[in-house]
């Protein structure tokens, strides 16, 4: 039996739908201290049942205390404790395993920077377990450097969770990454892994993304100028975009601008000028500010600063295209959503999706005039049949 049988196995016995089950599922959460919001639970009950997402093992805990049994009862022995993994338990950690570890999680990023998180989620799992199984074995030389690769790893499972639209495992992966970024002593991977995890609060509880944001700025404040401290920035803008805070987010993007022409880091390397505005037109679309969303897009929906990003780049496109609906530029929202919508589908995302969803609302509430009603109602179709035939739900 799969686990997403089992999970449907075991709400059938209950006589429950998808919705109570989600319900359920909120409900531990919250008891557990997590944020779960019961209409993205449905999507990933969905996804969990029809075997489309392998439930992380963090998961199947919460899922068996749900149904009031243990792991193995509700998903049966786990092939790791039938088989042993010989080649983990006998390998020797050398700089070579680490660099072999290094290459597999840069091939993971470049993926899920061209084809968005779908591939890399599949990528990842694997990777994540196989790195904390070398902890276990590890000689000392070589646990600090080990320690950092499993708390960066772990950050871009929760990253990959999120733009899958998988909050709630996001938070508790980007929450584990914390604890080993801490553990690494390198302030600068605290800081970064702090700032992400204010990003997946950000949207449910602004106030506590606020604190952790604040957090990852001061365990950044010795740090040498860079790129970092722009997406720090960047972070404090979005929390306050989310609470209404017009000034704060004029406040906190203007350092973002003056960073993100200082060095790159390593931690961030998708950081520079065209990602940075797109973060800033979306804190002026959370904020009903069109104009200022369209001005910050509109010299990178042609051409990002860098080609590899295809998933930012589609993000960015979706944005525009929000923009546009809100501002009623109906005619070049016509021109645009076509190339948005292409890219969207080549590299979906979360980020993406949900503004294109903003799309959907907009052309709902703003009564476009007679000769732009044929041309919303347009958009809004090829968005609508994107949105259920492809992509990330």
């Amino acid at each position: 039996m799969t686990p997403g049988q089992a999970i449907r196995a075991a709400r059938a016995r209950r006589k429950w739908s998808q919705k109570t089950l989600a319900r359920h599922v909120v409900r531990v959460s919250e008891d557990r201290g997590l944020i779960a919001d019961p209409g993205s639970c449905i999507t990933q009950i969905s996804r969990w049942e029809n075997d489309v997402v392998n439930p992380l093992p963090a998961t199947r805990e919460m899922l068996a205390e749900v149904f009031e049994t243990s792991v193995e009862e509700l998903f049966g022995l786990p092939t790791d404790s039938q088989l042993p993994r010989p080649l983990i338990l006998e390998a020797r950690v050398t700089p070579e395993t680490l660099a072999l570890l290094e290459d597999r999680r840069s091939v993971t990023v470049r993926t899920e920077h061209t084809f968005g998180p779908y591939w890399a989620i599949r990528q990842l799992s694997d990777d994540v377990a196989m790195a904390q199984d070398f902890l276990k074995i590890a000689p000392e030389q070589h646990r600090p450097t080990l320690i950092h690769l499993v708390a960066r790893l772990i950050e871009l499972q929760g990253w990959t969770l999120q733009e899958s639209g998988h909050t709630t495992e996001a938070v508790a992966m980007t929450d584990q990454a914390k604890m080993y970024a801490e553990m690494s002593g390198d302030p600068a991977l605290h800081a970064m892994v702090t700032m992400r995890l204010s990003n997946t609060l950000t949207a449910n509880d602004p106030q506590l993304a606020g604190m952790y944001a604040q957090k990852a700025h001061d365990l950044a404040a010795s740090e040498t100028d860079s790129r970092l401290h722009a997406i720090l920035a960047r972070q404090s803008a979005l929390t306050a975009a989310h609470m209404g805070d017009q000034h704060a987010v004029a406040d906190h993007q203007a350092r973002a601008d003056d960073y993100v022409d200082a060095a790159p880091h390593k931690l961030v390397g998708y950081v520079d000028k065209s990602y940075i505005d797109s973060e800033m037109a979306y804190a002026h679309l959370l904020l009903g500010d069109a104009a200022t969303a369209m001005t910050l897009l509109a010299g990178h929906v042609a051409q990002w600063r860098n080609p590899g990003q295809a998933r930012d780049h589609a993000v960015a496109r979706a944005r525009y295209l929000h923009a546009l609906c809100l501002a009623g530029d109906y005619t070049s929202a016509h021109t645009e959503y076509e190339t948005a919508l292409a890219a969207y589908a080549g590299a979906p995302s979360a980020r993406a999706r949900n503004s294109l969803r903003g799309v959907l609302t907009t052309a709902a509430i703003t009564r476009p005039g007679p000769r732009h009603t044929s041309i919303a109602t347009t958009i809004r179709r090829h968005i609508d049949m994107i949105l259920k035939e492809g992509g990330i739900k």
